[in-house]
């Protein structure tokens, strides 16, 4: 079964306090709702049709040892996540536990899909106990309509291998016409896109050659860890896109306590449909 959409992406922080001050004063999203738990608190956020959900706490800090802030979770939608869970399990995928009840398989690195069913633009991420945060919106600074493209770094020989297990698990093609005005974002990629034009992913190893730095130049110093790298951004017009950077360049025994970059430019993007 085909996913349709990106549900949420949750980030993994050390500090949620300034992650939660860019995003709202620096990139105009707007906090909607709080999760605590014991061992970690989330906040969620919106604009447009993007939810982020900013999470930190000791629960998280394996994941915060090996890889700094970053993105942890990519939730996709489709109509049936039972026939895609099986889908994307034939496809090579591990479930993994989920502890808000939901269907969840690995994605690359230490990254997951949580899988969720076609819902309203939004809902919160089930499984949670949210508590409504009534705070004024924030003025947008960017107009974010929804998300471009999630950019993926991969260890050089196993993009092509990415490539089919998207096709096989999600139903998503290879995108030529995306074939990334995304230079900056992702070096020698290969975009993979769902017949909705809402689901894209930028996949990519660190350039061979480049003329120029680019944002996974220094994947083999950082020892070949897949991971998400960034998420960009498009606004009303998709002529402007604002993009989150995952730290990088460094093993990760001095990743221990390295925190996200932010970076609102002017970025290339996939061609919008």
């Amino acid at each position: 079964m085909a996913v349709h959409d990106v549900a949420h992406v949750e980030l993994f922080m050390r500090d949620k306090v300034s992650a939660l001050d860019h995003f709202v004063s620096g990139m105009g999203f707007t906090p909607v709702a709080d999760s605590v738990e014991v061992d970690r608190s989330s906040t969620l956020l919106c604009q447009g049709d993007v939810r982020l959900v900013v999470t930190t706490g000791h629960g998280i800090r394996s994941f915060l040892n090996e890889h700094g802030d970053g993105i942890a979770d990519i939730a996709l939608t489709s109509d049936d996540v039972a026939a895609t869970r099986e889908r994307a399990v034939a496809a090579g995928a591990t479930p993994v536990p989920s502890r808000y009840g939901v269907p969840c398989v690995t994605a690359f690195g230490d990254v997951r899909h949580t899988l969720l069913p076609r819902r309203p633009v939004g809902t919160a991420p089930p499984g949670r106990r949210w508590v409504a945060v009534s705070r004024s919106p924030a003025p947008s600074a960017g107009r974010i309509r929804r998300l471009g493209h999630v950019a993926v770094r991969l260890e050089r020989e196993k993009v092509e291998g990415q490539v089919d297990f998207y096709r096989d698990a999600f139903g998503l093609s290879r995108d030529m016409s995306g074939q990334a005005a995304a230079g900056e974002t992702a070096g020698d990629s290969v975009v993979v896109r769902g017949a909705s034009g809402r689901v894209s992913l930028a996949l990519a190893a660190a350039p061979a050659g480049a003329a120029g730095p680019g944002p996974l130049d220094d994947f083999p110093r950082c020892g070949g860890s897949a991971g998400a790298e960034s998420l960009v951004f498009l606004t009303d017009d998709d002529a402007l896109s604002y993009e989150f950077v995952q730290p990088q360049g460094l093993p990760a025994s001095d990743r221990l306590g390295s925190t996200a970059r932010y970076e609102p430019a002017a970025r290339g993007q996939l061609a919008a449909r």
